[in-house]
């Protein structure tokens, strides 16, 4: 979705734009760190990360 401020400033617009980007930032915030064979080097430092993000890393760690 294209939307161009300078041509329309109609709260609706607005709206519909703020609801996009913060279901895209909750879909980015929430999405896990994916492991395969190849990258677990990466993947538990972005695991660790995302579990602490989350105040989860007490329970693993526990």
């Amino acid at each position: 979705m294209y939307f161009d401020a300078a041509r329309s400033s109609t709260k609706a617009e607005y709206h519909v734009v703020g609801s996009a980007l913060a279901k895209m930032t909750w879909q980015a915030l929430h999405r896990s760190p994916i492991f395969t064979r190849e990258n677990y080097h990466v993947w538990v430092v972005k695991m660790k990360i995302y579990l602490q993000t989350f105040d989860l890393w007490k329970v693993v760690n526990a």
